[in-house]
């Protein structure tokens, strides 16, 4: 299982970011730029989605065919949910579970 992390730059030095239990591929990318074809490049074989800064929408979930999770690590959720609550190019259903603690944690299940 493929899991890519679009922006882990943004959080601070020192802060253990390790892959998801399960994921034998984990991909890190410091930044990632507001181009779509560059998302799409860099997330065309993930499972997983990790990102906190960088948006993920509707046009690029269609291109993204392996896709099954995208993890939000920022305390908003503008990032993805808005653009998908409007879309209606979901494979099958949307889950969207939430838990808080110092910060929220947003899962957004495809499957």
């Amino acid at each position: 299982m493929q899991a890519v992390f679009l922006d882990k730059g943004t959080f601070s030095e020192g802060i253990d970011l390790p892959a998801p239990i399960g994921v034998s591929d984990y991909i890190t990318y410091n930044d990632t730029p507001k181009d779509t074809a560059v998302i799409i490049d860099r997330c065309k074989d993930a499972d997983i989605i990790i990102t906190n800064k960088v948006q993920i929408g509707a046009e690029m979930i269609e291109q993204l065919p392996k896709l099954k999770l995208i993890q939000l690590t920022a305390t908003g959720m503008n990032t993805s949910i808005k653009p998908l609550a409007i879309s209606t190019v979901l494979r099958c259903s949307m889950s969207l579970v939430m838990r808080s603690k110092a910060c929220l944690n947003t899962h957004l299940c495809l499957c």
